[in-house]
Protein backbone atom coordinates (compact mmCIF):
# COMPACT_ATOMS: atom_id res chain seq x y z
CA UNK A 1 0.00 0.00 0.00
CA UNK A 2 0.90 3.68 -0.73
CA UNK A 3 2.42 5.17 2.53
CA UNK A 4 0.06 8.03 2.84
CA UNK A 5 -3.15 7.46 4.59
CA UNK A 6 -4.89 10.17 2.66
CA UNK A 7 -3.43 8.07 -0.51
CA UNK A 8 -4.63 4.77 -2.31
CA UNK A 9 -4.40 2.81 -5.17
CA UNK A 10 -7.16 3.99 -7.02
CA UNK A 11 -5.93 7.37 -6.27
CA UNK A 12 -2.31 6.26 -7.91
CA UNK A 13 -4.69 5.15 -11.00
CA UNK A 14 -6.91 8.25 -11.06
CA UNK A 15 -3.78 11.08 -10.26
CA UNK A 16 -1.71 9.60 -12.74
CA UNK A 17 0.75 8.28 -10.29
CA UNK A 18 1.51 5.67 -12.22
CA UNK A 19 4.68 5.58 -14.57
CA UNK A 20 6.32 3.02 -16.75
CA UNK A 21 10.22 2.25 -16.23
CA UNK A 22 11.53 -0.39 -19.19
CA UNK A 23 13.64 -3.46 -18.40
CA UNK A 24 15.43 -4.49 -21.85
CA UNK A 25 15.55 -8.07 -22.93
CA UNK A 26 19.24 -8.45 -25.32
CA UNK A 27 19.71 -10.78 -28.19
CA UNK A 28 22.59 -12.67 -27.15
CA UNK A 29 22.81 -14.85 -29.81
CA UNK A 30 25.92 -13.47 -31.52
CA UNK A 31 29.14 -13.35 -30.67
CA UNK A 32 29.83 -9.81 -30.43
CA UNK A 33 28.00 -6.85 -27.87
CA UNK A 34 24.19 -8.31 -26.95
CA UNK A 35 21.64 -6.21 -29.51
CA UNK A 36 18.43 -5.09 -27.75
CA UNK A 37 15.68 -7.18 -28.73
CA UNK A 38 13.10 -5.73 -26.86
CA UNK A 39 11.53 -4.23 -23.18
CA UNK A 40 9.48 -5.20 -20.65
CA UNK A 41 7.06 -2.65 -19.41
CA UNK A 42 7.37 -2.74 -15.40
CA UNK A 43 4.73 0.00 -13.32
CA UNK A 44 5.79 2.22 -10.70
CA UNK A 45 4.38 4.72 -8.28
CA UNK A 46 5.43 8.71 -7.82
CA UNK A 47 4.57 9.40 -4.26
CA UNK A 48 2.75 12.45 -4.64
CA UNK A 49 5.58 13.59 -1.74
CA UNK A 50 8.44 12.86 -4.27
CA UNK A 51 10.13 9.64 -5.28
CA UNK A 52 8.89 6.74 -5.97
CA UNK A 53 6.86 4.10 -3.93
CA UNK A 54 9.65 0.56 -4.04
CA UNK A 55 7.55 -1.99 -6.05
CA UNK A 56 7.53 -4.51 -3.05
CA UNK A 57 4.95 -2.41 -0.84
CA UNK A 58 2.02 -1.88 -4.15
CA UNK A 59 2.71 -4.76 -6.12
CA UNK A 60 1.25 -7.39 -3.72
CA UNK A 61 -1.81 -5.77 -2.87
CA UNK A 62 -2.30 -5.06 -6.94
CA UNK A 63 -2.43 -8.98 -7.44
CA UNK A 64 -4.65 -9.46 -4.51
CA UNK A 65 -7.25 -7.70 -5.84
CA UNK A 66 -8.97 -8.86 -9.35
CA UNK A 67 -10.51 -5.31 -9.82
CA UNK A 68 -7.50 -3.57 -9.06
CA UNK A 69 -5.08 -5.58 -10.91
CA UNK A 70 -7.35 -5.53 -14.09
CA UNK A 71 -7.42 -1.54 -13.97
CA UNK A 72 -3.57 -0.95 -13.01
CA UNK A 73 -3.18 -3.69 -16.51
CA UNK A 74 -5.43 -1.64 -18.44
CA UNK A 75 -3.23 1.70 -17.58
CA UNK A 76 -0.39 -0.04 -18.19
CA UNK A 77 -1.31 -1.29 -21.27
CA UNK A 78 -2.39 1.95 -22.58
CA UNK A 79 0.88 3.69 -21.47
CA UNK A 80 2.78 0.95 -22.47
CA UNK A 81 1.29 1.63 -26.22
CA UNK A 82 1.44 5.31 -25.92
CA UNK A 83 5.08 4.21 -25.17
CA UNK A 84 5.76 2.43 -28.55
CA UNK A 85 3.54 4.91 -31.03
CA UNK A 86 5.77 7.77 -29.97
CA UNK A 87 8.85 5.94 -31.16
CA UNK A 88 8.01 4.32 -34.88
CA UNK A 89 11.64 4.54 -36.15
CA UNK A 90 12.92 2.68 -32.89
CA UNK A 91 12.38 -1.21 -33.24
CA UNK A 92 11.64 -3.39 -30.43
CA UNK A 93 9.24 -4.95 -29.22
CA UNK A 94 7.47 -4.51 -25.90
CA UNK A 95 6.17 -7.10 -23.46
CA UNK A 96 3.20 -6.52 -21.02
CA UNK A 97 2.60 -8.48 -18.49
CA UNK A 98 -1.49 -9.66 -18.33
CA UNK A 99 -2.80 -12.23 -15.60
CA UNK A 100 -4.58 -15.26 -16.47
CA UNK A 101 -7.99 -13.75 -15.33
CA UNK A 102 -7.33 -11.16 -17.75
CA UNK A 103 -6.00 -12.91 -20.81
CA UNK A 104 -8.98 -15.55 -21.13
CA UNK A 105 -11.56 -12.68 -20.59
CA UNK A 106 -12.52 -12.28 -24.40
CA UNK A 107 -13.94 -8.67 -23.44
CA UNK A 108 -10.39 -7.75 -22.49
CA UNK A 109 -8.98 -9.30 -25.47
CA UNK A 110 -11.11 -7.07 -27.82
CA UNK A 111 -10.31 -4.13 -25.40
CA UNK A 112 -6.43 -4.53 -25.89
CA UNK A 113 -6.80 -5.18 -29.90
CA UNK A 114 -8.28 -2.08 -29.93
CA UNK A 115 -6.00 -0.28 -27.99
CA UNK A 116 -3.54 -1.14 -30.40
CA UNK A 117 -5.47 -0.51 -33.07
CA UNK A 118 -6.50 2.84 -32.44
CA UNK A 119 -2.96 3.63 -32.08
CA UNK A 120 -2.27 2.51 -35.67
CA UNK A 121 0.77 0.21 -34.13
CA UNK A 122 2.27 -2.46 -35.61
CA UNK A 123 0.74 -5.66 -33.66
CA UNK A 124 4.28 -7.40 -33.89
CA UNK A 125 5.60 -5.07 -31.49
CA UNK A 126 3.59 -6.02 -28.89
CA UNK A 127 3.95 -9.47 -26.67
CA UNK A 128 1.52 -10.05 -23.91
CA UNK A 129 3.26 -12.24 -20.91
CA UNK A 130 0.75 -14.44 -19.43
CA UNK A 131 1.30 -14.71 -15.50
CA UNK A 132 0.27 -17.04 -13.19
CA UNK A 133 -2.34 -19.32 -15.17
CA UNK A 134 -3.15 -21.54 -12.24
CA UNK A 135 -6.63 -23.07 -12.22
CA UNK A 136 -7.78 -20.89 -15.52
CA UNK A 137 -10.13 -22.05 -18.01
CA UNK A 138 -7.04 -23.55 -20.77
CA UNK A 139 -10.18 -23.59 -23.34
CA UNK A 140 -10.71 -19.96 -22.77
CA UNK A 141 -6.89 -19.19 -22.55
CA UNK A 142 -6.02 -21.10 -25.96
CA UNK A 143 -9.11 -18.97 -27.48
CA UNK A 144 -7.38 -15.81 -26.40
CA UNK A 145 -4.12 -17.00 -27.16
CA UNK A 146 -5.54 -17.95 -30.70
CA UNK A 147 -6.84 -14.45 -31.40
CA UNK A 148 -3.90 -12.51 -30.77
CA UNK A 149 -1.56 -14.22 -32.49
CA UNK A 150 -4.22 -14.50 -35.43
CA UNK A 151 -3.28 -10.63 -35.24
CA UNK A 152 0.22 -10.86 -35.18
CA UNK A 153 0.54 -9.90 -31.36
CA UNK A 154 3.33 -12.24 -29.42
CA UNK A 155 2.72 -14.71 -26.71
CA UNK A 156 4.62 -15.43 -23.68
CA UNK A 157 4.77 -17.84 -20.74
CA UNK A 158 6.29 -15.73 -17.61
CA UNK A 159 7.78 -17.81 -14.88
CA UNK A 160 7.97 -20.73 -16.84
CA UNK A 161 9.27 -23.81 -14.95
CA UNK A 162 8.18 -22.35 -11.41
CA UNK A 163 4.47 -22.14 -10.34
CA UNK A 164 1.98 -23.19 -12.31
CA UNK A 165 3.28 -22.22 -15.60
CA UNK A 166 4.76 -25.39 -16.17
CA UNK A 167 4.24 -27.68 -19.37
CA UNK A 168 1.02 -28.27 -19.98
CA UNK A 169 0.87 -24.51 -20.83
CA UNK A 170 2.48 -25.16 -23.83
CA UNK A 171 -0.76 -26.27 -25.60
CA UNK A 172 -1.14 -22.95 -25.61
CA UNK A 173 1.70 -22.17 -28.22
CA UNK A 174 3.62 -19.47 -27.03
CA UNK A 175 6.18 -18.13 -29.14
CA UNK A 176 8.88 -17.15 -25.85
CA UNK A 177 9.00 -18.76 -22.70
CA UNK A 178 10.90 -16.68 -20.23
CA UNK A 179 12.49 -18.56 -17.94
CA UNK A 180 12.11 -17.40 -13.91
CA UNK A 181 14.75 -15.76 -12.32
CA UNK A 182 14.67 -18.79 -9.58
CA UNK A 183 15.78 -21.00 -11.58
CA UNK A 184 18.53 -18.86 -13.31
CA UNK A 185 22.14 -20.92 -13.70
CA UNK A 186 23.98 -21.28 -9.93
CA UNK A 187 27.17 -22.58 -10.40
CA UNK A 188 26.55 -23.98 -7.06
CA UNK A 189 23.82 -25.75 -7.88
CA UNK A 190 24.23 -28.26 -11.29
CA UNK A 191 20.08 -28.87 -11.18
CA UNK A 192 19.91 -25.40 -12.85
CA UNK A 193 22.35 -26.59 -15.70
CA UNK A 194 20.45 -29.51 -16.18
CA UNK A 195 16.77 -27.83 -16.51
CA UNK A 196 18.58 -25.14 -18.57
CA UNK A 197 19.42 -27.92 -21.11
CA UNK A 198 15.65 -29.23 -21.22
CA UNK A 199 14.35 -25.82 -21.40
CA UNK A 200 16.40 -25.57 -24.69
CA UNK A 201 14.99 -28.96 -25.66
CA UNK A 202 11.67 -28.07 -24.99
CA UNK A 203 12.08 -24.74 -26.64
CA UNK A 204 13.40 -26.83 -29.78
CA UNK A 205 10.64 -28.81 -30.10
CA UNK A 206 8.11 -26.07 -29.78
CA UNK A 207 9.30 -23.56 -31.85
CA UNK A 208 9.96 -21.52 -28.65
CA UNK A 209 12.21 -18.46 -28.33
CA UNK A 210 13.58 -18.61 -24.28
CA UNK A 211 14.78 -15.71 -22.37
CA UNK A 212 16.22 -16.07 -19.07
CA UNK A 213 15.33 -13.65 -16.58
CA UNK A 214 17.21 -12.47 -13.27
CA UNK A 215 20.64 -12.49 -15.19
CA UNK A 216 23.04 -10.98 -12.30
CA UNK A 217 26.49 -12.26 -13.52
CA UNK A 218 28.61 -12.07 -16.81
CA UNK A 219 29.58 -16.02 -16.58
CA UNK A 220 25.96 -16.79 -16.82
CA UNK A 221 25.97 -15.09 -19.58
CA UNK A 222 28.51 -16.55 -21.66
CA UNK A 223 27.31 -20.40 -20.52
CA UNK A 224 23.79 -19.31 -21.67
CA UNK A 225 25.21 -18.38 -25.17
CA UNK A 226 27.26 -21.79 -25.15
CA UNK A 227 23.83 -23.31 -24.55
CA UNK A 228 21.76 -21.99 -27.59
CA UNK A 229 19.74 -19.65 -25.65
CA UNK A 230 19.24 -16.58 -27.26
CA UNK A 231 17.93 -14.03 -25.26
CA UNK A 232 18.41 -12.55 -21.68
CA UNK A 233 17.39 -10.28 -19.35
CA UNK A 234 19.28 -8.75 -16.10
CA UNK A 235 20.84 -6.23 -14.21
CA UNK A 236 24.22 -7.66 -15.76
CA UNK A 237 22.88 -5.84 -19.12
CA UNK A 238 20.78 -3.63 -17.65
CA UNK A 239 18.33 -2.36 -14.63
CA UNK A 240 15.11 -1.31 -15.18
CA UNK A 241 15.08 2.50 -16.86
CA UNK A 242 13.00 5.48 -17.60
CA UNK A 243 11.31 5.72 -21.37
CA UNK A 244 13.95 8.82 -21.75
CA UNK A 245 17.00 6.89 -20.80
CA UNK A 246 16.18 4.20 -23.22
CA UNK A 247 15.32 6.37 -25.87
CA UNK A 248 18.88 8.29 -25.25
CA UNK A 249 20.45 4.57 -25.82
CA UNK A 250 22.21 4.86 -22.57
CA UNK A 251 21.26 1.57 -21.43
CA UNK A 252 23.45 0.24 -24.62
CA UNK A 253 26.78 1.24 -22.16
CA UNK A 254 26.84 -2.92 -21.74
CA UNK A 255 29.78 -4.97 -19.80
CA UNK A 256 32.37 -6.41 -21.96
CA UNK A 257 32.53 -10.13 -22.40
Amino acid sequence: MIPDPNASLWNAISDNLLFLEYQPIWDISGYGVPLLYGVEALVRIRHHEGGTVPPGMFLPRVYSEPTLRKAVTERVFQMALDFVARCPNVYFRVHLNVWASDFGDPHFIDWARSQIWQRGLDTRRIVIELVEVGDADVGALANSAFALKSQGIGIALDDFGVGSNNLDRLTLAPEILKVDKGMTLDFVNPFTYDFAMVVVAIARIFSCRVVYEGIEDIEVLRFLRMLGIEYAQGFALSRPVPENELLASRVLDLPAW
